[in-house]
């Protein structure tokens, strides 16, 4: 029997320095895929051009590397994964499985409800993927830089 590899991951925004709670998840995830003989992986989430920066990205590997904090490979920068992410999305269009969204923009950002016992402080859309008479779908999210 084939046992999977163990692989923790930790995705800071390298929108400015870190802080505790990012240096926690990422002691969690070391932790936890280390002691299994697993491997780590740094995944920079700069999809962000206008707060996140380079000079953000080599703090974050500076700290943890004087942390001791390390990982296995090359970081991988998101910025530069767009045509990996537009040949998917497109290989999900053509198996038929992307659906329209026909929520209003105010329903996309607002937060999940949240649940009391059984009820609802706000009560969730009900809808069967048709949308309003006449309503157009939302086009689906542009990934940076490619048109797509």
């Amino acid at each position: 029997m084939r046992m999977n590899r163990v692989v923790g991951r930790f995705a800071p925004s390298p929108s400015g320095r870190m802080h505790m709670g990012n240096l926690w998840s990422c002691l969690l995830a070391w932790l936890s895929a280390r002691s299994a003989g697993g491997g780590m992986v740094l995944r920079l989430e700069d999809l962000d051009p206008d707060r996140c920066r380079q000079a953000y990205c080599d703090q974050v590997m500076r700290d943890l590397e004087w942390l001791g904090l390390d990982w296995d490979g090359a970081p991988v920068y998101q910025s530069r994964r767009t045509e990996q992410y537009r040949q998917a999305f497109q290989k999900l269009e053509q198996q038929g499985v992307i659906y329209p969204c026909f929520c209003t923009r105010a329903e996309r950002l607002a937060p999940p409800p949240v649940r009391r016992g059984s009820r609802l402080r706000r009560p969730l859309r009900q809808s069967d993927g048709a949308g309003a008479e006449g309503a157009v779908p939302n086009p689906p999210s542009r990934l940076a830089g490619t048109g797509a």
